[in-house]
């Protein structure tokens, strides 16, 4: 299954690839085409239609009258002569134009006055389109017979078109009147498209997210430019010819590349495979035909019906695709839906008017006029859809920031309202582990405190699964020493492991630097989860801790891996351990604790680093976890035997418990929960500091005007006035004697951002509950 999802990725960029290929060669053609093409220059006034009468001598030596336009059907290298009577009363600079894109040489008395030569095009393949070549005439040829020699050369159809007659610019302005229209809407198109088209990548960068309409303004980019270049009007204003028919032609072909990826878009690939078939012709069509053209193997009026045909299958699968979306009740599109059937209609009407042309063309040059029209109703439908996309993704976008608001708000309140009961519960059960000399009680203190712990993890694990989700979780980086890490982690890991009958094996290289630069909390965070889950995971055997690395100068990539002889993950499970909230195997896990975030956040955090994690797993077997971190060196010295740190760690601990002495302080304490109030008196009781309690703000800021304090500890959620609403009015008080007291903010809240929270409110510290007594000392010496 995901091979063939790779596979199709896979073919989706090599066929993406062909087709800007593709679109790069028209374009290309187009520039160098203008480049290298004969220029022709048209001056001035006004033409008629030449309505006289021609006369056609065949081979066998019949005749034939017609007036123009007419079908002239050759042979290969078969010539064919015309002939007509001009006109009684001609100027001087009077020219006769004929549309044609046949070779033929004009004759008056048997002199030879203009020769036109296709073959003089140096660009490969047939010519396409007829051209407007105006013959000069004199005065004197007035009444006389002009005759032309005609054969294809490189032009393989039959059609002669309109003759004019008239001055230069009298031509000039009969090709404005006919096709001026189309041409001139068609370039407002080209610069609308163009702005649509930057306008939407921008906005596509700004949001990150993708612009469907782009691909539609490209669409009608292309088919405004396949109007520009079948055009008379193109040859005046451009002053080249030749080779606007083959990039027409080239235009043709792929036209409808960019709707089939609009519409691929905006229906969120549900329709993908039938898309990708289109798109896949669409290019092989472009390869083979043009490379059939310009070998003359086949001419573009050849294969006209077939790319007609092909387009018409293009509608029909948009058309089929979003009536589907429809019958299954999808109203988002359906502007669209309008749309597009204005553009089906009018591509139905251009190709009835295309294939009619190639056998009876109509005076007036209407070609491309009804794609314009199909062109303005689907951009017009086209430009409500996306306003109203727009208004559901700002209404979403609110929703979203509503919502992520409301979990913010969810997040604080639940860590408020199970932290505060935590905090109570940890709190007596350490007076109680101090206070009594009962071992059986200290073990009952023991495993509350355990129990504490671990529902103080499964809260901490929700709160950073909300910060990483949220984006908001940051990498706080500072030297540490990894050997203390790995003794501390092993050592709390290895009492669940002893507890299950597990050997937990730790082997370390010793020649790792000893000290990194990195986010130590992260680090221990991420080998704690790896190992514990191995632990969770295995029930008899083994777990093995190997960490290694590679130096490349003053970085380091640490190779941490963990190993275990527990039940494996099936194949299929694998990528699904990394989900959020999620367990495999429930019916065999159903007895085992957690709450299924601690993988998800461990490779939250590895992504977060710029590291790796990856997964090895035998069924039945067991499973090996790697994590490749990159770590800044900060001392060559080698790291030894992580043992050694025992005695560090173990020392450092008995320094952070080592109770302070501060007997002349005064600190109130404010808290709206009597049971965290004699928590914390009891924990401050320690330190022989002289405590003042208070269950309210009101009571707080009476407080304060009667008396000072070195140290004020402030609860945030307390009804009534809370933390933050009272700092503030303290500050107004006039006769507040602890002005300039630091004040803490005491609070169960330990969501992302709550310290920067308390600080901009004014505090100038912060706290979380459950208290720990080092911390609470730390935070104590600090401000006294």
């Amino acid at each position: 299954m995901n091979s063939n999802i790779k596979d199709n990725s896979k073919f989706n960029l090599v066929l993406r690839f062909l087709i800007k290929v593709c679109f790069l060669f028209m374009f290309l053609f187009v520039i160098i085409g203008n480049i290298v093409s004969p220029k022709i220059k048209l001056l001035d006034d006004v033409a008629d239609v030449y309505e006289n009468e021609w006369v056609r001598e065949n081979a066998d030596g019949s005749k034939e009258t017609f007036t123009m336009p007419t079908n002239l059907e050759l042979s290969k290298d078969e010539y064919v002569t015309i002939r007509t009577t001009l006109p009684n009363h001609i100027s001087d600079k009077t020219y006769l134009a004929i549309s044609t894109g046949k070779s033929y040489r004009a004759y008056v008395n048997n002199a030879v006055i203009y020769t036109f030569d296709n073959e003089i095009s140096v660009l490969p393949g047939t010519i396409t389109k007829p051209i407007v070549v105006p013959i000069p005439l004199m005065s004197e040829y007035a009444g006389k017979e002009l005759s032309l020699v005609v054969n294809d050369g490189k032009y393989h159809r039959g059609m002669v078109h309109t003759a004019y007659i008239g001055t230069m610019m009298g031509i000039v302005m009969r090709l404005i009147k006919d096709s001026s229209i189309q041409f001139a809407m068609a370039v407002l198109l080209i610069i609308a498209s163009t702005i649509t088209i930057f306008i939407f990548m921008y906005i596509e960068k700004r949001d990150k997210r993708k612009a469907p309409l782009i691909y539609l303004a490209e669409g009608i980019l292309s088919i405004s430019l396949w109007i520009i270049f079948n055009s008379h009007l193109f040859q005046l204003v451009f002053n080249g010819y030749f080779f606007d028919g083959v990039a027409g032609f080239m235009f043709v072909i792929t036209m409808g590349i960019p709707f089939l990826l609009y519409f691929d878009e905006i229906f969120e690939g549900r329709y993908h495979v039938i898309f990708t078939i289109c798109e896949t012709i669409s290019v092989l069509n472009f390869i083979v035909l043009t490379f059939l053209h310009m070998t003359n193997i086949l001419s573009y009026y050849t294969v006209l019906v077939y790319i007609d045909g092909i387009l018409f299958v293009y509608i029909l699968a948009m058309m089929v695709c979003t009536i589907r979306e429809m019958i299954k009740g999808s109203k988002e599109h359906k502007n669209v839906f309008f749309g597009l059937i204005g553009l089906s209609l009018s591509g139905f009407l251009e190709i009835i008017i295309t294939i009619s042309n190639a056998n009876a063309p109509f005076k007036i040059d209407i070609s491309g006029l009804s794609v314009i029209i199909g062109m303005i109703i689907l951009l017009f439908f086209a430009i409500l859809d996306q306003v109203k996309v727009f208004a559901r993704i700002k209404q979403e976008t609110q929703n979203a920031i509503a919502a992520t608001k409301a979990k913010s708000d969810f997040l604080a309140n639940m860590s408020h309202e199970i932290r505060t009961p935590i905090n109570a519960i940890m709190g007596m059960n350490e007076m109680v582990f101090q206070e009594s000399n009962q071992e059986s009680v200290k073990e009952y203190a023991r495993d509350i405190n355990s129990a504490s712990e671990n529902l103080l993890r499964i809260v901490n694990d929700i709160l950073d699964f909300s910060k990483i989700e949220s984006g908001k979780l940051e990498i706080i980086n500072d030297n540490y020493n990894l050997g203390e890490i790995i003794y501390d982690v092993t050592s709390l890991v290895n009492i669940k492991a002893e507890d299950k009958g597990l050997k937990l094996n730790v082997m370390i290289d010793e020649n790792l630097p000893s000290k990194f630069y990195g986010d130590d909390k992260r680090v221990r965070e991420i080998i704690t989860n790896i190992l514990n889950n191995a632990v969770k995971y295995t029930q008899e055997g083994f777990v093995n801790l190997i960490i290694n690395g590679v130096t490349e100068d003053k970085t380091c990539i640490l190779n941490i891996s963990v190993e275990d002889s527990g039940q494996g993950i099936k194949e299929e499970d694998i990528d699904k351990i990394f989900s959020g909230f999620s367990q495999v195997n429930t019916k065999e896990n159903k007895n085992i604790e957690g709450t299924g975030l601690g993988l998800s956040i461990t490779k939250r955090l590895v992504e977060l680093m710029n590291g790796q994690i990856k997964v090895e797993s035998v069924y039945g077997k067991g499973s090996t976890f790697t994590v490749t971190l990159p770590q800044q060196i900060v001392s060559d010295e080698k790291m030894g035997n992580y043992l050694k740190h025992r005695h560090a760690s173990t020392d450092k601990a008995k320094e952070e418990s080592k109770d302070i002495d501060i007997p002349n302080a005064r600190i109130l304490v404010v808290d709206d929960t009597p049971l965290n109030l004699k928590v914390i008196s009891k924990f401050l009781a320690r330190t022989k500091a002289n405590v003042t309690c208070a269950e309210n703000g009101e009571e707080m800021l009476s407080l304060i005007q009667e008396n000072e304090y070195d140290i004020i500890l402030l609860d945030h959620m307390m009804p009534v006035m809370d933390g933050i609403e009272t700092l503030k009015e303290s500050k107004k008080l006039v006769n507040n004697k602890c002005l300039n007291t630091p004040v803490i903010a005491l609070t169960a809240n330990a969501i992302m951002g709550a310290r920067e929270m308390y600080l901009e409110a004014g505090f100038d510290d912060y706290l979380s509950k459950p208290i720990k007594m080092d911390v609470l000392c730390e935070m104590l010496l600090k401000y006294l």
